[in-house]
């Protein structure tokens, strides 16, 4: 894909990235490129490898082996390069015996950015405006995770890296934040990364999946490149409902050994996006089959 964004932005290079967990071997990739003004999913099972990698990105995690590269510089060595990013993970991070405006203007002033106009703007496009004195203790888990997305967005990060970042909120708040990260990723040369289980967060906001499986890259998805396949294998956490759902709302499949078949281009299929959500359907892998496998009769 060519980035309509030009030169500028950060390219983020991993190679032969490893971490392990005593014998367990959580990470293993040999070679991936980030390319600035581009989205990318990661999707995968639990434990696959997902939130380690995005620890390893952003320092968290540190005993890894191989080479992560942004623009030519080593953040372990210069780990000034990582104010470019910000970073939302599932296990919440905020200082809770305080108010959420002094997170706001802690973590933003780190970075020396504190726009008052605009904070409150967008608190009270989600819900918090009226909230921002309060401790954070007496938050809901969904008024926490808005909080935290709303810390890592008005940093201004030319990259952003979400694990799973609207767990826990309601639709009308998901739809909120993906409308603003559509917006968001067309400025400039901005990149994000956000791993999610759920359908309509990919294919809503992802150019470019990456699957991950036991620490490895198995395949790397284009969605943008419709000409190319016509039907996607997917696996979920509960097949039986998933199917139970596909037959109720006429949306054509096969079952296969490898996944649920589903022609992609179908409007029903795109219409049950939220009944997957309300039941807690989650994907633990996608693969595409293209329009010429399909023709050959490859499940």
């Amino acid at each position: 894909m060519e980035s309509s964004q030009g030169d500028d932005g950060m390219t983020i290079t991993v190679k032969n990235l490893g971490k392990s967990y005593g014998s367990l071997k959580a990470l293993d990739i040999d070679q991936l490129t980030i390319e600035p003004g581009h989205t990318y999913g990661i999707v995968g099972a639990n434990g696959a490898g997902k939130t380690t990698f995005f620890k390893c990105l952003t320092n968290i995690i540190t005993d890894y082996s191989g080479e992560i590269i942004f623009d030519g510089h080593d953040p372990k060595k210069e780990n000034a390069i990582l104010t470019k990013m910000g970073i939302v993970l599932d296990d919440l991070s905020v200082y809770k015996d305080y108010t959420a405006r002094f997170n706001i203007q802690y973590f933003a002033g780190l970075r020396g950015l504190y726009d008052v106009k605009k904070v409150e703007q967008m608190a009270d496009e989600i819900g918090l405006l009226s909230v921002l004195d309060r401790p954070v203790k007496t938050f809901s888990y969904g008024m926490q995770k808005k909080l935290v997305l709303l810390i890592a967005l008005v940093n201004s990060a030319e990259v952003l890296i979400l694990d799973e970042p609207f767990r826990g909120l309601d639709q009308d708040t998901v739809k909120w934040f993906q409308t603003y990260l559509r917006q968001w990723t067309k400025q400039e040369a901005h990149t994000l990364l956000i791993s999610s289980h759920v359908q309509s967060d990919l294919e809503s906001l992802c150019e470019t999946v990456f699957v991950i499986d036991h620490g490895r890259i198995i395949e790397t998805l284009d969605l943008t490149a419709q000409s190319t396949h016509a039907y996607r294998l997917i696996a979920t956490n509960n097949d039986e409902e998933f199917e139970n759902l596909l037959a109720s709302e006429a949306v054509s499949f096969v079952k296969t050994e490898k996944g649920i078949k589903i022609d992609i281009n179908s409007e029903s299929w795109k219409k049950l996006y939220p009944q997957l959500a309300e039941h807690e359907i989650v994907m633990t892998s996608m693969t595409n089959v293209s329009i010429l496998d399909q023709q050959g009769g490859v499940a």
